[in-house]
């Protein structure tokens, strides 16, 4: 009883993700996508955590040593999980928590001309920040309005 209580509080509170973090009604505008992308990012660090329950213990050193790099691989993947995210690609960060694959295509690939990782790591008037303005420029007069209206 109290799970269903505390998973329909948690809906709709990330329902109304978007106006709580803007303290105005973003609903239908593109800050109101916060909402979908919070969403999306709890449905995955929920997964996340039902996959963590899975029991590995064992005593065999060759069990131990595959442990061992399992758990580098886990953490080479959360760094580039964490760069694909600062470089401003939301989605494709959290799709590259379970295939981390394309964490590392997002992570090696230029950032949003918006995100923090273009403020912290490219020089202003910088080759690669002219790159990244003028390829998302073409992807958003190609793609915005179809993702609009999706």
């Amino acid at each position: 009883m109290l799970a269903a209580v505390f998973g329909a509080g948690a809906a709709l509170v990330l329902d109304e993700f978007a106006m709580l973090l803007h303290l105005d009604d973003v609903y239908w505008t593109t800050e109101g996508r916060l909402s979908i992308d919070a969403c999306v990012a709890a449905i995955a660090f929920l997964a996340l955590a039902a996959l963590a329950t899975f029991p590995l213990s064992s005593d065999s050193a060759g069990e131990k040593l595959g442990r061992s790099i399992s758990d580098g691989l886990i953490v080479l993947n959360v760094c580039l999980v964490a760069v694909t995210v600062l470089k401003g690609k939301l989605k494709l960060g959290l799709f590259g928590i379970v295939l981390p694959p394309l964490s590392l295509v997002g992570s090696l690939r230029l950032a949003k001309p918006t995100s923090v990782w273009t403020r912290l790591v490219y020089p202003d008037n910088g080759r690669r920040l002219r790159r990244s303005q003028e390829r998302f420029a073409v992807r958003e007069t190609r793609w915005g309005e179809r993702r609009q209206g999706f």
